[in-house]
């Protein structure tokens, strides 16, 4: 049987967006035939509930030790040693393909190195394009340092690159490399979808993912324009950022003002963080435009679609370019300011009942049909014959 390494330290599964991405190209690859061996840190609590339904994917463990001075040792100089130990368990295979999902030099370099030692097909998955000034810590340089040599010199190294947006795949494109774009992945069938019932309060979602890519303050300066009748019929749901964080964001009485609309969630398990996605009406999201959310392809606006979430979003990148229509299944907005946040959110309060349901059936409609991991089995199948030639 041909198998498809996929490596990384992604926190598999459900720990991260990396994680997700890489179940959802886990199960595509597993369409196409292949037994999928996933090669990361465990989230054991989650690996346990995926193992009481089905034992999907092989998953072997990058194990580090909880001692912190050997932790930092590990994971700093001798991860690519732990790598290639779990590679080693199992022969050579000429119709393998290794895939990489990292930034970690020695992760990328492993994985490359065992996969042309076998004379493998290799491929790197890049969801992201940071800048330095992303790396603001003075005592980041270095890593910056080492994530530069990785996109720039490792990388094109790699047999195929499957790139997360069209910005990443321009920025390779002079290369005369296999490269093949691929946005984060869903699976509609995995949770059931609910035909949502119309109650007077339309409910938003904005799941955080403590990354800076997100424009908070935007988006609660936004809700704090709203009229105290309009804020009668909406209630605004944020998972993933502290109270404390919200009441700096906003001045005290403005905030005193908005604490019965807005509600607040502690870190949710994964299945309960679904539910909430199962009861929402609208994912609000703004976002400025940079380097970094042109390069980006946020997991959060395919998730919530597939239960017919409608994504309330600033035009930045390829989901608002290529798979969101304005209007049809989504609400788009230019400029990423509070008073264009506000204007967004109206418009989804005075969405009648009749057009949000017809809305959130073609948001639903665009998970299945345009991120559903089966439709994209043929192309990584190509993408993976055109890298044989």
């Amino acid at each position: 049987m041909q198998r498809a390494f996929i490596c990384g330290f992604f926190n598999f599964p459900r720990g991260s967006a990396g994680a997700n991405y890489v179940q959802y190209l886990g199960k595509a690859l597993q369409e196409l035939g292949y037994q999928i061996i996933i090669i990361s840190n465990i989230n054991h609590k989650e690996l346990a509930k995926k193992n009481k339904e089905r034992n999907e994917f092989i998953i072997e463990e990058i194990k580090l030790s909880h001692n912190k001075v050997l932790h930092y040792l590990q994971y700093n100089y001798l991860i690519s040693k732990i790598t290639e130990h779990i590679f080693k368990k199992y022969s050579k295979n000429e119709r393998d393909i290794f895939i990489c999902y990292s930034t970690l030099p020695q992760i990328v370099t492993c994985v490359r190195r065992v996969a042309k030692r076998r004379n493998n097909i290799c491929a790197a998955c890049i969801v992201e394009l940071y800048e330095k000034r992303d790396f603001s810590n003075s005592k980041k340089i270095g890593m910056y340092k080492n994530y530069k040599k990785v996109i720039d010199e490792e990388y094109p190294k790699f047999d195929i690159l499957f790139p997360i947006s069209s910005f990443i795949a321009d920025y390779y494109k002079d290369n005369n490399l296999v490269i093949q774009v691929l946005p984060i992945m869903a699976d509609p069938d995995e949770y059931n979808f609910y035909h949502k019932i119309n109650t007077k309060k339309r409910k938003f979602i904005y799941p955080a993912n403590g990354k800076v890519k997100d424009a908070l303050p935007e988006m609660l300066k936004g809700i704090s324009c709203l009229s105290d009748r309009e804020l009668q019929f909406a209630e605004f749901h944020i998972c993933g950022v502290s109270e404390e964080k919200i009441a700096g964001i906003l001045e005290t009485d403005v905030y005193k003002n908005l604490r019965n609309s807005i509600i607040v969630h502690d870190w949710l398990e994964y299945d309960e963080l679904i539910k909430l996605y199962q009861s929402m009406d609208y994912l609000l999201m703004a976002r400025t435009i940079c380097q970094l959310t042109l390069a980006n392809f946020p997991s959060k606006v395919p998730e919530v679609m597939c239960y017919g979430v409608i994504p309330v979003v600033s035009r930045v990148g390829d989901y608002t370019e290529f798979y969101l229509e304005n209007g049809i299944n989504s609400i788009i907005f230019d400029d990423c300011t509070p008073s264009a946040c506000y204007k967004a959110i109206k418009t989804a309060l005075a969405l009648s009942d009749e057009k949000r349901n017809e809305m959130a059936s073609a948001a639903r409609k665009c998970a299945v049909e345009r991120f559903g991991y089966k439709n994209w089995t043929s192309v990584i199948n190509k993408t993976i014959k055109r890298a044989h030639k």
